[in-house]
């Protein structure tokens, strides 16, 4: 899926009123699609340029307002990097939503790497069914490939009972902009 897409949907899928949890990557991109009620349920992970801060951050943001749902939104590198705390979110029946950017790789270092001519090869990874590891802790979990399939959680994300993973299968191909404004900014001070 075309994650710009994704975040449009998801937009109007998810509860209204929520805190959203960003990690860092190329997934970033879907941020101006994923609105918050105000910039207080916006909490941002990516100041130091460093992926997997964002579950912990999650976590701190559900367990301090257990009244509204929190979205994570989170890359796969990130996420198995961070993984582990899947087992606290059900142990402390957290009300969490984790919208897991699928692109089997390491998103934005994989742009980076191409955008220089170098090798790839490190940036990616296998296709992991992350919605079977989140089953087994207790999670509900779904694999999402397409908008339909997605579409098709409306009752689910409006009205979530527990934890639920979305393992969200997104295109790698396509650069979130900031990675464009990056070479662009490379190219002018070479």
């Amino acid at each position: 899926m075309d994650p710009r897409a994704l975040g449009v949907e998801l937009d109007k899928l998810l509860p209204r009123e929520r805190n959203i949890v960003y990690d860092a990557g190329n997934f970033l991109g879907v941020l101006p699609y994923v609105t918050v009620p105000s910039p207080a349920h916006l909490k941002m992970t990516s100041e130091f340029a460093s992926i997997g801060l964002g579950f912990g951050t999650a976590l701190g943001v559900a367990k301090g307002r257990p009244g509204t749902p929190t979205v994570l939104i989170i890359g796969d590198g990130g996420f198995l990097m961070t993984m582990s705390e899947l087992e606290t979110a059900i142990r402390e029946d957290l009300p969490l939503i984790i919208v897991l950017m699928n692109d089997c790789a390491y998103g934005a270092e994989l742009h980076f790497l191409a955008m220089h001519k170098l090798p790839v090869g490190k940036s990616v990874f296998p296709d992991v069914e992350f919605a079977s590891v989140a089953e087994a802790f207790g999670f509900q979990a779904y694999t999402i490939r397409t908008l339909d399939e997605l579409r098709a959680l409306g009752p689910v994300l409006e009205k979530p009972d527990g934890p639920i993973l979305l393992d969200c299968k997104v295109n790698a191909e396509i650069a979130a902009p900031f990675m464009g404004e990056f070479a662009e900014f490379e190219a002018r001070h070479q």
